[in-house]
């Protein structure tokens, strides 16, 4: 290995081992996380929290809580994950006995040498309202007994009003901040602008804090992933088309419309000194692989009597303005409107102002990147290559009713919400309106178990150590998976068990490999390369001798978008969508089989992949 592959090696070593420190973690129990360097506990804030619970419950000054976390300054968020700094405790008030913060109430243990007074006087309140919170002390006060602290109601000279205000619910979702993170990736993952991040989250002036959560400038009433309106049929065999039936050419125009940032290229070039790298704009090197892939595709394609003429336009964002002006002004390129196929752009806000203009012209326009669902709904010119967690779903209970016939099957659910709404797919549920066929099929061939955190016994009475042990997992809770992985992990040698889990798993960095191989588990992926195939061994090799580079899974992603929609133009013409149900394509990085999502809506590609990990290698299942 050479010295800068070891680095590399040592650096993404060390990011492992820091999102493990900080994501095996346990809510509100006390238990000490070390994040950065510091130690912490994390407190998620449930309701009936306020300031004043939350410094008496970790002996803890107002002051410095709001100091470690300046969101607060703005009040206590239902579901928000705040730090505990452990040097900020009061080591002497904490090891006498703090209480705990439940609702509305401190629940306090009474210990030996306490009476009535000493409480009374301690969390001032009086011995009559300590009796009506607490009947029992009738029969006087007893040594383990847990009273009901009830809250100050009134600021005092001691307590103020802030200190008392109860958490209230938050009107935007939140995210639980990772490693590596930064305000940048959060604007481009959620599509929302940098300045707005900071706005309602009180400036962010200490920057993103791991381990905590901040507020996203999204309504929870419009959260796509709390959606599915695009889903209400269920028939899998549907493919509804509304669309013109086209023609075949001896030649076609596409538009590909990528981020190149060339300017900022060319900037960073002039800046560099002689004996200094070439290097890339960080925004651009997406593009620039995307594109690498795609022209290679171009070159090598063997399609007799048929030509393929590729206009490409440098279409960028910035990420701070949002500011779609280029690509308002393109779509009255004339070039872009004798456009036959559009692919990208690859920002949202940029492809939103293009599917329209595609929507009004009546030309078929390809998302090549990761979007939400409703770039689809009602433009059935759009054509989304990345499928949904929904649909991820759908192939999950595909697997699990033609599959592994004969095996124990169980579906775990817990009670995190976006959770169980992707369990109640899996189940034939959607927008509370339920398939009665897939529902009773699919419950009379896997069992269910639920629970707010790994249970053993619970799971046991369900497991078969005679069979083989399938555990479907749709859920996307990253502390929940991490936690339930680990220890189901020790009871992989008495229990022959397989996991099966979404493509967002293969992101969670924090996953200890080894407890992936021992439960030999399962991702529905969008994207995976089989770099021990033949195909892709000979791809690379000629990547590599006409770029001077390795391709990254971008270029194997361009290569086959191009690969499959020049054969679908090529064959069918402009109207090729007609054509969806019977042109699936395996590519060399993923699979194309779209579906049309509703009779007025685009197409999303349900071609997807099953990776498993056995004796510590990824390999594709059932290919």
């Amino acid at each position: 290995m050479t010295i800068k592959g070891l680095l590399r090696f040592l650096v993404i070593s060390f990011f492992v081992f820091c999102i493990t420190t900080v994501y095996a973690q346990q809510f509100n129990a006390k238990q000490v996380q070390l994040i950065e360097g510091k130690t912490y506990y994390l407190h998620k804030v449930e309701k009936g929290n306020t300031l004043y619970s939350l410094s008496k419950m970790y002996s803890i000054k107002t002051k410095d809580l709001i100091k470690e976390n300046p969101q607060l300054e703005e009040g206590l968020k239902i579901g928000q994950v705040i730090r505990i700094p452990i040097k900020k405790i009061d080591s002497k008030v904490s090891g006498t006995n703090p209480p705990m913060a439940e609702g509305e109430y401190l629940i306090h243990e009474v210990q030996p040498k306490e009476t009535m007074y000493s409480l009374t006087r301690k969390y001032n309140v009086s011995d009559k309202v300590l009796i009506a919170e607490n009947p029992e002390l009738a029969n006087g006060l007893k040594i383990g007994m847990e009273l009901k602290i009830p809250q100050p109601k009134k600021s005092t000279s001691d307590v103020s009003e802030i200190e008392l205000q109860q958490a209230e619910e938050d009107s935007f979702i939140t995210h639980l901040v990772e490693p590596k993170e930064t305000l940048y990736s959060l604007a481009l993952e959620y599509d929302v602008n940098i300045d707005s991040l900071r706005l309602i989250n009180g400036g962010l002036r200490d920057g993103l804090k791991i381990g905590t959560t901040v507020r996203i400038p999204i309504s929870k009433n419009d959260d796509p992933d709390l959606k599915s309106e695009l889903y209400a049929d269920f028939d899998t065999n549907s493919n509804v088309v509304i669309l013109d039936s086209g023609e075949l050419r001896s030649k076609y125009l596409i538009s590909l419309l990528i981020p190149f940032y060339l300017d900022s290229n060319d900037s960073l070039s002039e800046a560099k000194l002689n004996y200094e790298k070439e290097e890339l704009f960080r925004q651009s090197v997406i593009g620039m692989d995307f594109y690498t892939g795609f022209r290679m595709a171009v070159e090598n394609q063997k399609i007799d009597s048929v030509e393929f003429i590729i206009n490409v336009f440098d279409i960028s964002m910035d990420p701070y303005t949002k500011s779609t002006m280029e690509m308002d002004s393109l779509t009255k390129n004339p070039t872009l409107q004798k456009a036959d196929l559009i692919i990208g752009p690859l920002h949202r806000s940029n492809f939103l102002v293009a599917s329209e203009f595609a929507k009004k012209t009546k030309k078929p326009i390809v998302s090549p990147v990761p979007q939400r669902n409703d770039i689809l709904k009602e433009n059935p010119y759009a054509i989304k290559v990345f499928s949904s967690d929904l649909a991820q779903v759908d192939f999950m209970r595909s697997l699990a009713l033609n599959k592994w016939k004969g095996k124990n099957k169980i579906l775990i659910e817990n009670h995190e919400l976006k959770d169980i709404l992707l369990s109640e797919r899996i189940q034939g549920i959607s927008n509370n309106d339920t398939n009665t066929a897939l529902y009773a099929e699919f419950n009379s061939t896997v069992k269910k178990v639920k629970m707010f955190e790994f249970d053993f016994e619970t799971l046991s009475s369900s497991l078969d150590d005679s069979l083989e042990n399938i555990l479907f997992m749709p859920m996307k809770n990253k502390t929940f998976i991490g936690r339930f992985l680990a220890a189901l992990s020790k009871y992989s040698n008495d229990y022959n068990i397989k996991v099966v889990g979404l493509d967002s798993w293969n992101k969670m960095g924090y996953l200890d490999f080894k407890y992936l191989n021992n439960l030999n588990v399962h991702m529905i992926r969008n994207q995976y390369i089989e770099y021990s195939d033949s195909t892709t061994e000979d791809f690379i090799l000629v990547y590599r001798n006409t770029f001077g580079t390795e391709p990254s899974e971008w270029a194997f992603l361009g290569y086959d978008i191009a690969t499959y929609f020049m054969n679908s133009l090529a064959k069918n013409g402009t109207g090729f969508q007609n054509f969806f149900k019977e042109n699936t394509y395996r590519g060399l990085s993923r699979n194309f089989a779209f579906k049309q999502a509703g009779s007025i809506n685009g197409f999303e590609n349900n071609g997807l992949k099953l990776v498993e990990i056995e004796n510590y290698q990824y390999q594709e299942a059932f290919k």
